[in-house]
Protein backbone atom coordinates (compact mmCIF):
# COMPACT_ATOMS: atom_id res chain seq x y z
CA UNK A 1 0.00 0.00 0.00
CA UNK A 2 3.03 2.30 -0.07
CA UNK A 3 3.43 2.94 3.68
CA UNK A 4 6.02 5.56 4.59
CA UNK A 5 6.33 4.54 8.25
CA UNK A 6 7.29 1.38 10.08
CA UNK A 7 6.53 1.10 13.83
CA UNK A 8 10.08 -0.09 14.42
CA UNK A 9 11.37 3.24 13.08
CA UNK A 10 10.05 5.24 16.06
CA UNK A 11 7.87 8.35 15.88
CA UNK A 12 5.40 8.64 13.02
CA UNK A 13 6.33 11.04 10.21
CA UNK A 14 4.09 14.09 10.04
CA UNK A 15 2.30 16.04 7.34
CA UNK A 16 1.77 19.76 7.89
CA UNK A 17 -1.28 21.22 6.16
CA UNK A 18 -2.60 24.76 5.87
CA UNK A 19 -6.33 25.52 5.79
CA UNK A 20 -7.14 28.85 4.17
CA UNK A 21 -6.41 28.82 0.45
CA UNK A 22 -4.94 25.30 0.66
CA UNK A 23 -7.59 22.83 1.82
CA UNK A 24 -10.33 25.47 1.81
CA UNK A 25 -11.16 27.78 -1.09
CA UNK A 26 -11.06 31.11 0.74
CA UNK A 27 -10.64 32.08 4.39
CA UNK A 28 -12.71 29.92 6.73
CA UNK A 29 -12.08 32.37 9.57
CA UNK A 30 -13.80 35.20 7.69
CA UNK A 31 -16.84 32.98 7.07
CA UNK A 32 -16.94 31.96 10.73
CA UNK A 33 -16.71 35.52 12.02
CA UNK A 34 -19.51 36.59 9.68
CA UNK A 35 -21.62 33.74 11.07
CA UNK A 36 -20.90 34.84 14.65
CA UNK A 37 -22.17 38.32 13.82
CA UNK A 38 -25.34 36.90 12.23
CA UNK A 39 -26.17 34.85 15.33
CA UNK A 40 -25.34 37.66 17.76
CA UNK A 41 -22.16 36.18 19.20
CA UNK A 42 -19.68 38.84 18.07
CA UNK A 43 -19.78 42.61 18.37
CA UNK A 44 -20.27 44.03 14.88
CA UNK A 45 -18.09 47.08 15.57
CA UNK A 46 -15.07 44.98 16.54
CA UNK A 47 -15.54 42.69 13.55
CA UNK A 48 -15.73 45.67 11.21
CA UNK A 49 -12.49 47.02 12.72
CA UNK A 50 -10.84 43.66 12.04
CA UNK A 51 -12.08 43.80 8.46
CA UNK A 52 -10.63 47.29 7.99
CA UNK A 53 -7.25 46.05 9.22
CA UNK A 54 -7.36 43.16 6.76
CA UNK A 55 -8.33 45.49 3.90
CA UNK A 56 -5.45 47.81 4.82
CA UNK A 57 -3.07 44.85 4.58
CA UNK A 58 -4.50 43.95 1.17
CA UNK A 59 -3.84 47.53 0.00
CA UNK A 60 -0.28 47.35 1.30
CA UNK A 61 -0.68 50.05 3.95
CA UNK A 62 -0.12 47.59 6.83
CA UNK A 63 2.55 44.92 7.17
CA UNK A 64 1.61 41.28 7.75
CA UNK A 65 2.54 41.53 11.42
CA UNK A 66 0.67 44.81 11.95
CA UNK A 67 -2.48 43.56 10.26
CA UNK A 68 -2.40 40.21 12.07
CA UNK A 69 -2.04 41.94 15.43
CA UNK A 70 -5.05 44.15 14.78
CA UNK A 71 -7.22 41.36 13.37
CA UNK A 72 -6.54 39.05 16.30
CA UNK A 73 -7.06 41.80 18.89
CA UNK A 74 -10.36 42.91 17.38
CA UNK A 75 -11.59 39.33 17.00
CA UNK A 76 -10.88 38.55 20.66
CA UNK A 77 -12.56 41.82 21.67
CA UNK A 78 -15.62 40.89 19.60
CA UNK A 79 -16.07 37.70 21.65
CA UNK A 80 -15.64 39.28 25.08
CA UNK A 81 -18.18 38.00 27.59
CA UNK A 82 -19.70 35.33 25.35
CA UNK A 83 -19.89 31.71 26.49
CA UNK A 84 -17.40 29.37 24.89
CA UNK A 85 -20.03 26.65 24.47
CA UNK A 86 -22.18 29.01 22.39
CA UNK A 87 -19.28 29.93 20.12
CA UNK A 88 -18.33 26.27 19.67
CA UNK A 89 -21.91 25.43 18.78
CA UNK A 90 -21.86 28.28 16.25
CA UNK A 91 -18.71 26.75 14.74
CA UNK A 92 -20.56 23.47 14.25
CA UNK A 93 -23.44 25.34 12.57
CA UNK A 94 -21.08 27.32 10.38
CA UNK A 95 -19.26 24.18 9.21
CA UNK A 96 -22.44 22.69 7.74
CA UNK A 97 -22.54 25.64 5.34
CA UNK A 98 -18.88 26.36 4.61
CA UNK A 99 -17.74 22.74 4.16
CA UNK A 100 -18.90 22.92 0.56
CA UNK A 101 -15.98 25.26 -0.10
CA UNK A 102 -13.36 22.63 0.63
CA UNK A 103 -11.26 21.86 -2.41
CA UNK A 104 -12.29 18.46 -3.85
CA UNK A 105 -8.86 16.94 -3.17
CA UNK A 106 -8.80 17.90 0.54
CA UNK A 107 -10.40 14.77 1.96
CA UNK A 108 -8.39 12.52 -0.35
CA UNK A 109 -5.01 13.89 0.64
CA UNK A 110 -5.77 13.52 4.36
CA UNK A 111 -7.03 9.96 3.87
CA UNK A 112 -4.11 8.87 1.71
CA UNK A 113 -1.54 10.24 4.16
CA UNK A 114 -3.26 8.60 7.11
CA UNK A 115 -3.37 5.25 5.31
CA UNK A 116 0.40 5.41 4.99
CA UNK A 117 0.95 5.94 8.70
CA UNK A 118 1.50 9.69 8.54
CA UNK A 119 0.37 11.91 11.43
CA UNK A 120 -1.62 14.77 9.90
CA UNK A 121 -1.32 18.25 11.43
CA UNK A 122 -3.44 21.27 10.50
CA UNK A 123 -2.03 24.71 11.33
CA UNK A 124 -4.24 27.70 10.56
CA UNK A 125 -4.37 31.38 11.30
CA UNK A 126 -8.17 31.18 11.52
CA UNK A 127 -10.03 30.90 14.87
CA UNK A 128 -9.39 27.62 16.67
CA UNK A 129 -13.12 26.96 17.18
CA UNK A 130 -13.80 26.48 13.45
CA UNK A 131 -10.36 24.93 12.80
CA UNK A 132 -11.07 22.14 15.31
CA UNK A 133 -14.41 21.34 13.66
CA UNK A 134 -12.79 21.22 10.23
CA UNK A 135 -9.98 18.97 11.47
CA UNK A 136 -12.40 16.55 13.09
CA UNK A 137 -14.59 16.32 10.01
CA UNK A 138 -11.56 15.79 7.75
CA UNK A 139 -10.04 13.16 10.04
CA UNK A 140 -6.93 15.22 10.80
CA UNK A 141 -4.97 14.05 13.86
CA UNK A 142 -3.84 17.36 15.36
CA UNK A 143 -4.96 20.94 14.73
CA UNK A 144 -4.16 24.39 16.02
CA UNK A 145 -5.76 27.73 15.19
CA UNK A 146 -5.87 31.15 16.85
CA UNK A 147 -6.83 30.76 20.51
CA UNK A 148 -8.67 33.32 22.62
CA UNK A 149 -8.55 33.18 26.41
CA UNK A 150 -11.48 31.68 28.28
CA UNK A 151 -12.03 32.00 32.04
CA UNK A 152 -15.00 30.44 33.80
CA UNK A 153 -16.47 29.47 30.46
CA UNK A 154 -16.46 32.97 28.94
CA UNK A 155 -14.11 34.81 26.59
CA UNK A 156 -11.97 37.49 28.23
CA UNK A 157 -10.96 39.46 25.14
CA UNK A 158 -7.32 38.30 25.35
CA UNK A 159 -5.49 36.51 22.51
CA UNK A 160 -3.40 33.50 23.49
CA UNK A 161 -1.94 32.36 20.15
CA UNK A 162 -1.48 34.23 16.87
CA UNK A 163 -0.54 31.65 14.22
CA UNK A 164 -1.17 34.04 11.34
CA UNK A 165 1.72 36.26 12.43
CA UNK A 166 5.23 35.64 11.06
CA UNK A 167 6.67 32.62 12.85
CA UNK A 168 3.39 31.85 14.61
CA UNK A 169 2.88 28.45 13.00
CA UNK A 170 6.42 27.36 13.74
CA UNK A 171 5.92 27.69 17.49
CA UNK A 172 2.65 25.74 17.32
CA UNK A 173 4.31 22.95 15.35
CA UNK A 174 7.09 22.74 17.93
CA UNK A 175 4.46 22.23 20.64
CA UNK A 176 2.71 19.29 19.01
CA UNK A 177 5.45 17.67 16.95
CA UNK A 178 6.43 14.26 18.32
CA UNK A 179 10.05 13.99 19.44
CA UNK A 180 12.45 13.00 16.65
CA UNK A 181 9.66 12.87 14.08
CA UNK A 182 10.42 13.84 10.52
CA UNK A 183 8.28 16.15 8.39
CA UNK A 184 7.34 13.93 5.47
CA UNK A 185 4.86 16.20 3.68
CA UNK A 186 3.88 19.86 3.77
CA UNK A 187 1.52 22.00 1.75
CA UNK A 188 0.61 25.67 1.99
CA UNK A 189 -0.21 28.71 -0.09
CA UNK A 190 1.39 31.68 1.66
CA UNK A 191 4.91 32.86 2.36
CA UNK A 192 3.83 32.85 6.04
CA UNK A 193 3.64 29.05 5.79
CA UNK A 194 7.25 28.73 4.70
CA UNK A 195 8.63 28.09 8.18
CA UNK A 196 6.63 24.84 8.46
CA UNK A 197 7.03 23.71 4.85
CA UNK A 198 10.52 22.24 4.97
CA UNK A 199 9.63 18.64 4.30
CA UNK A 200 10.65 15.63 2.25
CA UNK A 201 7.73 16.46 -0.06
CA UNK A 202 6.67 20.11 -0.23
CA UNK A 203 3.89 21.50 -2.41
CA UNK A 204 3.18 25.20 -2.83
CA UNK A 205 -0.51 25.27 -3.70
CA UNK A 206 -1.64 28.32 -5.69
CA UNK A 207 1.11 30.23 -3.86
CA UNK A 208 1.32 33.96 -3.29
CA UNK A 209 4.24 35.77 -4.91
CA UNK A 210 6.55 35.32 -1.93
CA UNK A 211 6.00 31.59 -1.62
CA UNK A 212 6.16 31.10 -5.38
CA UNK A 213 9.63 32.67 -5.41
CA UNK A 214 10.78 30.43 -2.55
CA UNK A 215 9.37 27.36 -4.28
CA UNK A 216 11.36 28.16 -7.42
CA UNK A 217 14.55 28.73 -5.42
CA UNK A 218 14.19 25.54 -3.39
CA UNK A 219 12.85 23.25 -6.08
CA UNK A 220 9.49 22.69 -4.41
CA UNK A 221 6.55 21.45 -6.43
CA UNK A 222 3.95 24.05 -7.40
CA UNK A 223 0.35 23.06 -8.14
CA UNK A 224 -3.07 24.58 -8.62
CA UNK A 225 -6.58 23.15 -8.38
CA UNK A 226 -6.30 21.73 -11.90
CA UNK A 227 -2.97 19.95 -11.36
CA UNK A 228 -2.93 19.06 -7.65
CA UNK A 229 -4.22 15.49 -7.96
CA UNK A 230 -1.62 14.64 -10.61
CA UNK A 231 1.09 16.28 -8.50
CA UNK A 232 0.07 14.29 -5.42
CA UNK A 233 -0.03 11.05 -7.41
CA UNK A 234 3.48 11.75 -8.70
CA UNK A 235 5.06 12.70 -5.38
CA UNK A 236 3.27 10.77 -2.60
CA UNK A 237 4.00 7.02 -2.54
CA UNK A 238 0.87 5.02 -3.30
CA UNK A 239 -1.38 8.09 -3.47
CA UNK A 240 -3.33 6.87 -6.49
CA UNK A 241 -3.59 3.22 -5.41
CA UNK A 242 -6.93 3.70 -3.64
CA UNK A 243 -9.79 6.15 -3.89
CA UNK A 244 -12.06 7.54 -1.23
CA UNK A 245 -15.42 5.84 -1.03
CA UNK A 246 -18.16 8.38 -1.84
CA UNK A 247 -20.55 9.39 0.92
Amino acid sequence: MGEVWDERAGSRPIAVLDMDGTLYDGCIGVAFIAHLVRVGLAAREAVEAARRAFDAYERGSLSTAEAADLVYDHYALALTGHRVEDVRYAAEECWTVVCEHLFPFSRNVVDRLAERGVLTVLLSGSPDEIVQVAARELGIDQARGALSEVISGRYTGKVLTRPGEPGGKSSLLDEIRPERSRVFFAMGNSVRDEVVMRAEITIAFEPDAGLAALARARGWAVADRATIEATLAELVPGYSETARTPG
